[in-house]
Order: C-alpha cells, then sequence, then structure tokens
C-alpha cells in the first residue's frame, strides 16, 4: 500500500478519535455549566467580589466608595461586565446564576469569533472545534467559562476587531473596529493586545485607516469615560488608578518565566499550542506570509508579561494567549496539509496527547464541581449561620447569599486601601477586637494557608487580629472555613 495512502488512513483515524474526544468533552462542558448555574461550584473570592459589584450597582451605586459607614469597596474591574452583569440579575433575581450564565454566554460568543477566525485561514471545521475544545478542557478553559469571570468578553471584542481590520474593503470595518477595541478596554482594562496589533498592521499598509481607527477608539473611549466617570460620581477613577496596579510583593519581570511556568503546568495544551504557534509564526516570516493574527500574537504576549511582574495574577491571564496560539495552529495545520504526510504530521497526534493530557483536569473539575462537599456547600453554610449573623467573609458571596451586603468586597485590595485611608484599616482591626463579627469566613485556616495568601488578602493586621480573637469552629476544603469569637 502507498505510504500516502497509510498516512491518510493514520490521519483519518487520529482526527476521529479527536471529532469524539471533542464532542464528549464539549458535552461534558455544557452539562456541567448547566447543573451547577445556581450552586457555588468554582465560585472564588474573585467571583464574589462580581457579585458584589453586581449588587451595589442593581441599587444604583456604580463603583461603591472605598470605605463608607464600615463597607470596604474597591475593584480593579470595568465597568461593561458588570452592567452586563446587573442587567442579567434583574431577569434572574439574583447574582450568582447571572454571573455564571454571563460568562458561559460570553465564552461561547469567544469560541464561535476564534472559530470564525480559523475558518478565514483555511481550517476545516472539524479541526478548528479540536483546537477550542482542547482549549475548553484545560482548567483555563474550565474556569474561565464556568465561575463568574470577565476574561472572555474581552478577547472576543479584541477578536472581531482584529478580523474586522483583516478583511477590511472600507472605512466602516475600520471604524467599528475601533468601537470594538475602547469596548474591549471598558470591559477589561488589560484588553490591549487588538489596539497595538491593528494600529501596527494598519501602519505598515494604510496610514489613512489608522487615523481613522485611532480617531473612533480615542473617540469611544473617552465618551465612555466620561459616562462612566459621571455615573460613578467620580469613584471610577478613584478605584483604577488606586488598585490597577495594586500587588503586594511586586518582584517586577523575574517572577514572570516562574509564574508562567506555574500556569501552564495546569492547562498542559498550551506546552503543544505555544510551540506550535511559535512554529507558524517562523514560517509565516520566511515565506513572507504575515497575516494580522501573527502581528497580535506578540503583543498579546507582551501583555501578558506585564500582567505576570505583578503578585496577584492568576491563569485567567491566560485565556488571550491560548486563543491565539490556537488560532495560529490552526495555520500550521492547514500548512502541513499540503506535504507529503499531511494528516499523518505531527500536529493532529499532538494535539491530540494534548486533550488526554488536559482531561484528568476535566475530570477532577468535574468530579469536585458535582461532589457531595461542593452540593453540600449551602447545607453547610445553612448549619453555620444563622440569618441574624453579622460576617465578616472573605468571599464577599456569602454575604450577598444571605441577604447582606459584603463588608469587604474585594480582600485582596484591603491593603491598598488600609494604605490610603489608614483609619479606616484601623476601624477593621478595632471590629475584630470588639468580636463585632458572628462569623468570619476564610478560604483557607490560618494556620494552612498558602504562603503570604493572608499578608495579600486582607492584610497581615487585620489577619492578626482575627487569630488572636476567633477560633476555627468547623472547615470543609471548598474554600469555607468559618470562624467564632473566642469566649471572653
Amino acid at each position: 500500500m502507498p505510504v500516502r495512502s497509510i498516512s491518510r488512513d493514520v490521519g483519518q483515524l487520529f482526527e476521529w478519535a479527536l471529532v469524539v474526544f471533542a464532542v464528549v468533552a464539549a458535552a461534558v462542558v455544557v452539562f456541567v455549566a448547566f447543573a451547577h448555574l445556581s450552586d457555588r461550584a468554582f465560585i472564588t473570592y474573585q467571583a464574589g467580589s462580581r457579585m458584589g459589584l453586581a449588587l451595589y450597582a442593581r441599587e444604583g451605586i456604580l463603583y461603591p466608595p472605598l470605605f463608607d459607614h464600615g463597607f470596604y469597596g474597591g475593584t480593579r474591574m470595568m465597568p461593561i461586565p458588570i452592567l452586563l452583569h446587573t442587567g442579567l440579575s434583574f431577569v434572574t433575581g439574583e447574582f450568582m446564576a447571572s454571573g455564571k450564565l454571563l460568562t458561559f454566554l460570553s465564552y461561547v460568543a469567544l469560541l464561535f469569533v476564534a472559530f470564525r477566525a480559523m475558518r478565514s485561514l483555511g481550517c476545516s471545521p472539524v479541526r478548528s472545534a479540536v483546537l477550542l475544545i482542547a482549549v475548553t478542557v484545560s482548567a483555563v478553559g474550565i474556569w474561565t467559562s464556568l465561575t463568574i469571570s470577565y476574561d472572555p468578553l474581552p478577547v472576543a471584542l479584541q477578536l472581531v476587531a482584529v478580523m474586522l481590520v483583516a478583511r477590511a474593503r472600507g472605512t466602516a470595518a475600520i471604524v467599528i473596529a475601533g468601537v470594538l477595541c475602547a469596548l474591549a478596554l471598558f470591559t477589561k482594562l488589560s484588553a490591549i493586545w487588538a489596539i497595538g496589533a491593528i494600529a501596527l498592521w494598519l501602519f505598515l499598509r494604510n496610514r489613512r485607516a489608522l487615523a481613522s481607527f485611532l480617531g473612533t477608539f480615542i473617540a469611544v473611549s473617552g465618551l465612555a469615560f466620561l459616562l462612566v466617570q459621571l455615573g460613578s460620581q467620580g469613584r471610577f477613577w478613584q478605584n483604577i488608578s488606586a488598585f490597577s496596579s495594586s500587588a503586594v510583593g511586586d518582584e517586577g519581570i523575574g517572577r514572570v518565566p516562574s509564574q508562567l511556568a506555574e500556569m501552564a503546568s495546569i492547562a498542559p495544551v498550551l506546552y503543544v499550542l505555544l510551540p506550535l504557534a511559535v512554529a507558524e509564526f517562523v514560517l509565516s516570516i520566511r515565506d513572507k506570509d504575515i497575516t494580522i493574527y501573527h502581528v497580535a500574537a506578540p503583543f498579546a504576549v507582551a501583555s501578558l508579561i506585564v500582567l505576570l511582574t505583578r503578585s496577584g495574577a492568576v491563569f485567567n491571564h491566560l485565556l488571550d494567549m491560548m486563543i491565539l496560539s490556537a488560532v495560529l495552529t490552526a495555520r500550521l495545520w492547514m500548512r502541513w496539509t499540503h506535504e507529503a504526510l499531511s494528516r499523518a504530521t505531527l500536529v493532529p497526534i499532538a494535539v491530540t496527547l494534548a486533550m488526554f493530557a488536559s482531561y484528568p483536569v476535566l475530570r477532577i473539575s468535574v468530579a469536585e464541581a458535582s461532589s457531595e462537599l461542593l452540593q453540600g456547600d449551602e447545607t453547610f453554610l445553612d448549619r453555620m449561620l444563622d440569618p441574624a449573623d453579622r460576617i465578616l467573609s472573605e468571599d464577599a458571596s456569602i454575604p450577598i447569599m444571605q441577604g447582606q451586603v459584603p463588608v469587604v468586597l474585594d480582600p485582596f485590595l484591603l491593603p491598598t486601601i488600609g494604605a490610603r485611608e489608614p483609619l479606616a484599616y484601623e476601624a477593621l482591626i478595632e471590629r475584630l477586637e470588639r468580636r463585632e463579627f458572628d462569623r468570619v469566613i476564610l478560604a483557607y485556616p490560618l494556620n494552612d494557608a498558602p504562603e503570604d495568601w493572608y499578608v495579600m488578602q486582607f492584610g497581615s493586621r487585620v489577619v492578626d487580629a482575627i487569630e488572636e480573637n476567633y477560633f476555627l469552629l468547623e472547615g470543609r476544603r471548598t474554600f469555607l472555613y468559618v470562624y467564632a469569637p473566642r469566649p471572653h
């Protein structure tokens, strides 16, 4: 049998294996998303702070004060997802399912946009879908699609803007791209790689179009800033200027390699997609066949490096790079299709291995999400809390689900608030010393938390006050450790 025929048969076998895995994985993710839409699965303190922002906005307070009558605000979130979350809360009547639904729909929109980008580069529907499912079953995909996350939407907006410029035949597409880049920026402050990529692309190809793009971007961004600043009574800029670079233990550029390696270790597919994307980048330069997607990738990497220089960055920031790597890998896959071994190249094999390497992450995530531990969180909290209890919680979703306004909206930002308003920080310490709270709820036991966790969360003086005045009543391994006041 000819080598080409054998290679084609082997390649088809791999593709069918990929399709079967992709269909099963996609079905599992959809099932988990809707099965746990209204419970605490995948909820962390970041998700809780987003619920708190929607709670405030629903009461007409966009960006709560940093400190007001015993309550601590503070956020780095941009306004568009807050407003979308708030709007959905009017439909669902609460803040958890509405936040998860917004995240899942945003992620589906991102997959659709990335699929269209891959198809525009000539990748087949099957291969495009398989690459995107490979991203989705990684921990990055799981957590940015199933928790309350504001990450998928800005990636989708930027990718649409890049696609429009890639196919632009007139000024209208360029103007719309400028609008989308401004909307992406007001969805996530670090959503800037598309702006850089489009500006460079147009500078090299059409400087008149560049003026239209930048003019639109600046005008829309300026108008959005004015509206949000007025709507928040000046608190928008107060929050963004105070917290956009907040970090404790900042180590600069030296921490980037270890931080990136640690993040990538929970998303094995990145170890495959990234080298393949680099190979496609090099080949495109060799063949003088560069697309705007090739230009976008270095800007996304640069943006990620800047984010990783700050402590507090977590793996959700990998989403941009993973999606762009998948798009470039799709281009590489199609490039190799025309060579002798076509479908039996290393690409489908490597992606298959990467997906199966990611499968344990999917399995563990699903098992944890559907376990009795997580399903029992509400029962546990009902047993540990009384409706009248005054609660200080690391995760703002817990007091919100109890019908209360969270005392601290985002504990990671509390040390920064304390540095700006020392008296406000002292006030919380005094309340803890008076044992004013009936329950303090933390993500980890104080004697067994990750290193420096509670230096970043709340700050060491608040944590010392908790340790001196409260004792561990009961805990669960699902980020729920309940402390009660020590007897006088």
